[in-house]
Protein backbone atom coordinates (compact mmCIF):
# COMPACT_ATOMS: atom_id res chain seq x y z
CA UNK A 1 0.00 0.00 0.00
CA UNK A 2 1.68 3.29 -0.99
CA UNK A 3 -0.15 5.26 1.59
CA UNK A 4 1.51 7.68 3.95
CA UNK A 5 -0.25 9.21 6.79
CA UNK A 6 0.39 12.81 7.90
CA UNK A 7 -1.66 15.08 10.25
CA UNK A 8 -2.85 18.80 9.01
CA UNK A 9 -1.77 17.82 5.47
CA UNK A 10 -4.37 19.64 3.00
CA UNK A 11 -5.25 18.97 -0.26
CA UNK A 12 -5.73 15.26 -1.37
CA UNK A 13 -3.83 13.93 1.59
CA UNK A 14 -6.93 15.10 3.84
CA UNK A 15 -8.72 12.29 3.20
CA UNK A 16 -6.65 9.99 4.76
CA UNK A 17 -7.38 9.11 8.78
CA UNK A 18 -5.89 11.07 11.46
CA UNK A 19 -3.29 8.97 13.53
CA UNK A 20 -2.02 10.59 16.88
CA UNK A 21 0.96 9.21 17.38
CA UNK A 22 5.17 10.25 17.62
CA UNK A 23 7.17 10.42 14.33
CA UNK A 24 8.51 7.20 14.72
CA UNK A 25 5.53 4.78 15.55
CA UNK A 26 3.81 3.15 12.62
CA UNK A 27 0.01 1.75 12.73
CA UNK A 28 -2.26 -0.16 10.43
CA UNK A 29 -3.35 1.39 7.30
CA UNK A 30 -7.21 2.34 7.45
CA UNK A 31 -7.68 0.71 4.06
CA UNK A 32 -5.75 -2.11 3.82
CA UNK A 33 -3.74 -3.21 6.77
CA UNK A 34 -0.52 -2.67 5.83
CA UNK A 35 1.70 -0.48 8.33
CA UNK A 36 2.11 3.45 7.37
CA UNK A 37 3.94 6.07 9.42
CA UNK A 38 2.42 9.08 10.69
CA UNK A 39 4.09 12.32 11.03
CA UNK A 40 3.54 15.01 12.80
CA UNK A 41 2.07 17.96 11.18
CA UNK A 42 4.73 19.81 9.57
CA UNK A 43 5.66 23.68 10.13
CA UNK A 44 5.56 26.13 7.62
CA UNK A 45 9.05 26.08 7.87
CA UNK A 46 9.94 22.25 7.94
CA UNK A 47 7.19 21.36 4.96
CA UNK A 48 9.86 22.77 2.51
CA UNK A 49 11.95 19.88 3.35
CA UNK A 50 9.76 17.32 2.83
CA UNK A 51 11.58 13.87 0.92
CA UNK A 52 9.95 11.18 -0.71
CA UNK A 53 11.02 7.83 -1.63
CA UNK A 54 11.46 6.60 -4.84
CA UNK A 55 7.91 5.50 -7.21
CA UNK A 56 6.98 1.54 -6.12
CA UNK A 57 8.02 2.01 -2.62
CA UNK A 58 6.58 3.13 0.01
CA UNK A 59 6.62 6.63 0.70
CA UNK A 60 8.46 8.22 3.79
CA UNK A 61 8.27 11.46 5.01
CA UNK A 62 11.98 12.47 5.29
CA UNK A 63 12.97 16.09 7.37
CA UNK A 64 15.85 17.54 7.63
CA UNK A 65 15.01 18.35 11.29
CA UNK A 66 18.16 20.78 11.59
CA UNK A 67 16.62 23.16 9.25
CA UNK A 68 12.75 22.56 9.95
CA UNK A 69 13.90 23.13 13.78
CA UNK A 70 16.58 26.27 13.04
CA UNK A 71 14.28 28.98 13.80
CA UNK A 72 12.76 26.97 16.44
CA UNK A 73 16.34 26.76 18.02
CA UNK A 74 17.36 30.23 17.42
CA UNK A 75 14.26 31.56 19.44
CA UNK A 76 15.46 29.61 22.21
CA UNK A 77 18.48 30.91 21.89
CA UNK A 78 17.73 34.15 21.67
CA UNK A 79 14.51 34.03 23.73
CA UNK A 80 12.27 35.43 20.99
CA UNK A 81 8.90 34.16 20.16
CA UNK A 82 8.77 32.80 16.29
CA UNK A 83 6.28 35.30 14.99
CA UNK A 84 8.56 38.11 16.62
CA UNK A 85 11.71 36.27 15.00
CA UNK A 86 9.88 35.99 11.40
CA UNK A 87 8.87 39.14 11.74
CA UNK A 88 12.34 40.75 12.47
CA UNK A 89 13.73 38.73 9.54
CA UNK A 90 10.98 40.14 7.12
CA UNK A 91 12.71 43.17 5.18
CA UNK A 92 10.10 45.64 3.93
CA UNK A 93 10.85 44.62 0.08
CA UNK A 94 9.46 41.42 0.62
CA UNK A 95 5.83 43.25 0.59
CA UNK A 96 4.48 44.70 -3.06
CA UNK A 97 2.60 46.98 -0.14
CA UNK A 98 5.61 49.43 1.58
CA UNK A 99 3.13 50.46 4.52
CA UNK A 100 2.71 47.09 5.81
CA UNK A 101 3.43 47.07 9.39
CA UNK A 102 4.76 43.25 9.38
CA UNK A 103 8.37 44.08 8.38
CA UNK A 104 11.34 44.82 10.44
CA UNK A 105 11.36 48.22 10.12
CA UNK A 106 10.53 49.48 13.66
CA UNK A 107 12.44 46.75 15.08
CA UNK A 108 15.48 47.98 13.28
CA UNK A 109 14.67 51.51 15.10
CA UNK A 110 14.66 49.54 18.38
CA UNK A 111 17.23 47.90 18.35
CA UNK A 112 19.77 50.30 16.88
CA UNK A 113 18.34 53.10 20.04
CA UNK A 114 16.51 51.23 23.01
CA UNK A 115 18.37 47.96 22.87
CA UNK A 116 21.94 49.93 22.40
CA UNK A 117 20.59 52.34 25.37
CA UNK A 118 20.14 49.51 27.66
CA UNK A 119 23.16 48.36 26.78
CA UNK A 120 25.12 51.87 27.32
CA UNK A 121 22.81 51.37 31.15
CA UNK A 122 25.00 48.14 31.75
CA UNK A 123 28.28 49.84 30.67
CA UNK A 124 27.47 52.43 32.90
CA UNK A 125 26.65 51.08 35.76
CA UNK A 126 29.28 48.76 36.05
CA UNK A 127 32.48 49.87 34.09
CA UNK A 128 34.95 53.07 34.94
CA UNK A 129 35.90 55.58 33.11
CA UNK A 130 34.80 58.96 31.38
CA UNK A 131 31.76 59.14 28.81
CA UNK A 132 34.19 59.63 25.83
CA UNK A 133 35.76 55.94 26.68
CA UNK A 134 32.47 54.53 27.58
CA UNK A 135 31.14 55.47 24.21
CA UNK A 136 34.05 54.30 21.85
CA UNK A 137 33.46 50.64 24.01
CA UNK A 138 29.68 50.79 23.28
CA UNK A 139 30.67 51.74 19.64
CA UNK A 140 32.85 48.90 18.90
CA UNK A 141 30.45 46.61 20.60
CA UNK A 142 28.19 47.36 17.95
CA UNK A 143 30.32 47.67 15.50
CA UNK A 144 29.24 45.92 11.90
CA UNK A 145 31.46 43.33 11.58
CA UNK A 146 30.92 42.36 15.16
CA UNK A 147 27.07 42.29 14.03
CA UNK A 148 28.10 40.22 10.63
CA UNK A 149 29.84 37.79 12.57
CA UNK A 150 26.17 37.41 15.10
CA UNK A 151 24.25 37.19 11.57
CA UNK A 152 26.48 34.21 10.39
CA UNK A 153 26.50 32.39 14.21
CA UNK A 154 22.85 32.36 14.31
CA UNK A 155 22.60 31.33 10.78
CA UNK A 156 20.04 33.58 9.85
CA UNK A 157 20.39 33.78 5.97
CA UNK A 158 17.76 30.98 5.19
CA UNK A 159 15.15 32.43 7.00
CA UNK A 160 15.21 36.16 6.04
CA UNK A 161 12.72 37.08 4.20
CA UNK A 162 13.12 40.16 1.31
CA UNK A 163 12.81 40.80 -2.67
CA UNK A 164 15.44 39.26 -5.26
CA UNK A 165 17.46 42.24 -5.33
CA UNK A 166 17.84 42.79 -2.13
CA UNK A 167 21.16 42.62 -1.16
CA UNK A 168 21.33 40.48 2.00
CA UNK A 169 25.04 40.21 2.89
CA UNK A 170 25.47 44.10 2.41
CA UNK A 171 23.03 44.30 5.08
CA UNK A 172 23.28 41.53 7.19
CA UNK A 173 23.50 43.81 10.73
CA UNK A 174 20.00 45.44 9.82
CA UNK A 175 18.84 42.26 10.46
CA UNK A 176 20.66 41.83 13.52
CA UNK A 177 19.68 44.77 14.91
CA UNK A 178 15.89 44.03 13.88
CA UNK A 179 16.83 41.10 16.33
CA UNK A 180 18.03 43.28 18.91
CA UNK A 181 14.99 45.35 18.72
CA UNK A 182 12.71 42.45 20.02
CA UNK A 183 14.98 41.50 22.88
CA UNK A 184 14.49 45.25 24.05
CA UNK A 185 10.74 44.51 24.32
CA UNK A 186 11.88 41.37 26.60
CA UNK A 187 11.95 41.32 30.53
CA UNK A 188 14.85 42.43 32.32
CA UNK A 189 16.42 39.49 33.24
CA UNK A 190 16.31 37.86 29.68
CA UNK A 191 17.74 40.85 28.54
CA UNK A 192 20.51 40.92 30.61
CA UNK A 193 20.87 37.24 30.35
CA UNK A 194 21.04 38.57 26.40
CA UNK A 195 23.52 41.19 26.55
CA UNK A 196 26.17 38.96 28.88
CA UNK A 197 25.59 36.24 26.45
CA UNK A 198 26.33 38.03 23.48
CA UNK A 199 27.83 41.13 24.15
CA UNK A 200 29.47 41.26 27.51
CA UNK A 201 31.57 38.05 26.60
CA UNK A 202 34.67 36.74 26.55
CA UNK A 203 35.35 37.93 22.99
CA UNK A 204 34.84 41.40 23.77
CA UNK A 205 37.09 41.40 26.76
CA UNK A 206 40.03 42.58 24.44
CA UNK A 207 37.09 46.09 24.39
CA UNK A 208 35.78 45.77 28.00
CA UNK A 209 39.09 45.85 29.74
CA UNK A 210 41.61 47.40 27.20
CA UNK A 211 44.28 49.58 29.22
CA UNK A 212 46.99 51.13 27.26
CA UNK A 213 50.10 50.72 29.83
CA UNK A 214 52.27 51.78 27.60
CA UNK A 215 51.42 55.02 27.58
CA UNK A 216 51.61 55.16 30.99
CA UNK A 217 55.74 56.18 31.28
CA UNK A 218 55.87 55.22 35.08
CA UNK A 219 54.47 51.80 33.94
CA UNK A 220 57.64 51.48 31.50
CA UNK A 221 60.11 52.88 33.98
CA UNK A 222 59.50 50.36 36.44
CA UNK A 223 58.86 47.48 33.81
CA UNK A 224 62.91 48.00 32.71
CA UNK A 225 63.85 48.80 36.30
CA UNK A 226 62.60 45.09 37.35
CA UNK A 227 64.50 43.93 34.18
CA UNK A 228 67.54 45.74 34.72
CA UNK A 229 67.68 45.82 38.69
CA UNK A 230 65.18 43.14 39.56
CA UNK A 231 63.61 46.26 41.60
CA UNK A 232 60.25 48.39 41.70
CA UNK A 233 60.91 51.93 41.62
CA UNK A 234 59.35 54.73 43.59
CA UNK A 235 58.90 58.24 42.79
CA UNK A 236 59.11 61.66 45.81
CA UNK A 237 58.00 65.41 44.61
CA UNK A 238 59.26 67.64 47.44
CA UNK A 239 58.53 71.46 46.95
CA UNK A 240 61.58 73.54 47.16
CA UNK A 241 62.09 76.75 49.03
CA UNK A 242 61.85 78.86 46.11
CA UNK A 243 58.62 77.66 45.29
CA UNK A 244 59.09 74.87 42.63
CA UNK A 245 59.24 70.81 43.10
CA UNK A 246 62.48 68.56 43.08
CA UNK A 247 61.31 64.71 41.58
CA UNK A 248 63.71 61.84 42.19
CA UNK A 249 63.13 58.36 40.79
CA UNK A 250 64.85 55.65 43.26
CA UNK A 251 64.98 52.13 44.12
CA UNK A 252 63.85 51.25 46.84
CA UNK A 253 67.39 50.97 48.40
CA UNK A 254 67.61 54.67 47.82
CA UNK A 255 69.65 53.93 44.68
CA UNK A 256 69.23 57.50 42.85
CA UNK A 257 68.50 56.55 39.07
CA UNK A 258 67.80 60.34 37.91
CA UNK A 259 66.13 63.49 39.44
CA UNK A 260 64.39 67.17 37.92
CA UNK A 261 63.19 70.51 38.97
CA UNK A 262 60.67 72.81 37.93
CA UNK A 263 57.82 74.96 38.97
CA UNK A 264 55.46 72.27 37.80
CA UNK A 265 54.47 69.64 40.04
CA UNK A 266 53.86 67.05 37.18
CA UNK A 267 56.25 68.32 34.76
CA UNK A 268 58.77 67.95 37.19
CA UNK A 269 57.89 64.36 37.55
CA UNK A 270 57.59 63.61 33.84
CA UNK A 271 61.19 65.13 33.39
CA UNK A 272 62.47 62.82 35.75
CA UNK A 273 61.00 59.50 34.25
CA UNK A 274 61.78 60.91 30.83
CA UNK A 275 65.47 60.73 32.15
CA UNK A 276 64.92 57.29 33.89
CA UNK A 277 63.73 56.18 30.40
CA UNK A 278 66.42 57.27 28.14
CA UNK A 279 69.06 55.94 31.29
CA UNK A 280 67.35 52.51 31.18
CA UNK A 281 67.37 52.46 27.13
CA UNK A 282 70.84 52.95 26.80
CA UNK A 283 71.74 50.31 29.37
CA UNK A 284 69.51 47.95 27.46
CA UNK A 285 70.77 48.87 24.03
CA UNK A 286 74.47 48.67 24.94
CA UNK A 287 74.14 44.92 27.14
CA UNK A 288 71.76 43.94 23.44
CA UNK A 289 74.75 45.40 21.41
CA UNK A 290 77.11 43.31 23.64
CA UNK A 291 74.88 40.03 23.53
CA UNK A 292 73.97 39.80 19.86
CA UNK A 293 74.53 40.84 16.59
CA UNK A 294 71.97 43.63 16.61
CA UNK A 295 74.29 45.70 14.47
CA UNK A 296 75.05 43.29 11.90
CA UNK A 297 71.66 42.12 11.30
CA UNK A 298 70.57 46.31 10.62
CA UNK A 299 74.14 46.42 8.46
CA UNK A 300 72.38 43.18 6.53
CA UNK A 301 69.40 44.88 6.51
CA UNK A 302 70.36 48.13 5.12
CA UNK A 303 72.36 46.46 2.54
CA UNK A 304 69.17 44.44 1.22
CA UNK A 305 67.61 47.33 1.32
CA UNK A 306 69.82 48.74 -0.99
CA UNK A 307 70.46 46.44 -3.24
CA UNK A 308 66.47 45.97 -3.39
CA UNK A 309 66.19 49.46 -4.18
CA UNK A 310 68.74 48.88 -6.57
CA UNK A 311 67.16 46.23 -8.11
CA UNK A 312 63.90 48.32 -8.14
CA UNK A 313 64.96 51.18 -10.02
CA UNK A 314 66.93 49.10 -12.81
CA UNK A 315 63.90 47.24 -13.15
CA UNK A 316 61.85 50.76 -13.77
CA UNK A 317 64.93 51.69 -15.74
CA UNK A 318 64.56 48.46 -18.26
CA UNK A 319 60.90 49.05 -18.52
CA UNK A 320 61.54 52.57 -19.15
CA UNK A 321 63.89 51.94 -21.90
CA UNK A 322 61.29 48.98 -23.44
CA UNK A 323 58.41 51.80 -23.57
CA UNK A 324 60.93 54.55 -25.34
CA UNK A 325 62.18 52.10 -28.02
CA UNK A 326 58.03 51.00 -28.52
CA UNK A 327 57.59 54.62 -28.76
CA UNK A 328 60.52 55.42 -31.03
CA UNK A 329 59.25 52.28 -33.06
CA UNK A 330 55.86 53.58 -33.68
CA UNK A 331 57.04 57.46 -34.37
CA UNK A 332 59.35 55.46 -36.90
CA UNK A 333 56.29 53.87 -38.46
CA UNK A 334 54.06 56.77 -38.51
CA UNK A 335 57.10 58.77 -40.37
CA UNK A 336 57.54 56.23 -43.28
CA UNK A 337 53.74 56.06 -43.49
CA UNK A 338 53.36 60.07 -43.68
CA UNK A 339 56.73 59.17 -46.45
CA UNK A 340 55.00 57.14 -48.70
CA UNK A 341 51.25 59.47 -48.42
CA UNK A 342 53.38 62.61 -49.23
CA UNK A 343 55.31 61.04 -52.52
CA UNK A 344 51.89 59.59 -53.33
CA UNK A 345 50.29 62.87 -52.83
CA UNK A 346 53.27 64.65 -54.85
CA UNK A 347 53.29 62.08 -57.75
CA UNK A 348 49.61 62.42 -58.10
CA UNK A 349 49.73 66.58 -58.60
CA UNK A 350 52.70 66.03 -60.63
CA UNK A 351 50.17 63.70 -63.06
CA UNK A 352 47.61 66.15 -63.27
CA UNK A 353 49.35 68.89 -63.55
CA UNK A 354 51.10 67.26 -66.76
CA UNK A 355 47.81 66.45 -68.07
CA UNK A 356 46.14 69.93 -67.51
CA UNK A 357 49.57 71.37 -69.52
CA UNK A 358 48.85 69.01 -72.22
CA UNK A 359 45.35 69.85 -72.17
CA UNK A 360 46.90 73.90 -72.50
CA UNK A 361 49.00 73.36 -74.76
CA UNK A 362 45.89 71.86 -77.45
CA UNK A 363 43.70 74.03 -76.98
CA UNK A 364 46.81 76.59 -78.07
CA UNK A 365 47.92 75.32 -80.81
CA UNK A 366 44.09 75.02 -81.96
CA UNK A 367 44.00 78.74 -81.52
CA UNK A 368 46.89 79.80 -83.56
CA UNK A 369 45.55 77.23 -86.62
CA UNK A 370 44.17 79.87 -89.60
CA UNK A 371 40.86 80.24 -89.86
CA UNK A 372 39.45 78.58 -93.16
CA UNK A 373 37.34 80.01 -96.27
CA UNK A 374 33.92 78.59 -94.73
CA UNK A 375 34.26 80.00 -91.07
CA UNK A 376 35.59 83.48 -92.44
CA UNK A 377 32.60 83.51 -94.36
CA UNK A 378 30.55 82.71 -91.78
CA UNK A 379 32.38 85.20 -89.73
Amino acid sequence: CSVTVARGLSGPDARLPTLRSRFDSCHSCFFCGCSVMAAHEPSELGSAYFRYASAGSIPVIRSDFKLMNRLELLSKQTGIGNNDLRQALTHNSFYEDKNNAQDNSRLIFAGMFIFKGQSAEILMKYLPGKGTQLQHILGNLFKNEYLNSLFDNWKLFKHIRASENFNIKAHKHIFVYAVLGCISSADEATRRRFMFKWFLNEQNKHILQHHVKNEDMLFQADFFAKDIYKEHIKISVEQQENAGFKAQIMLKDGFLISEAESKSYRYARKKALKSALLLFSEIKFSEMIRSSDYLERIKTRIEDEKNEKIKINQEKEALKKQLREQHQDKIKKLKIQRDALRRKTQAETKKRKAERDKILAVKAAKEQRPVSANKRRHL
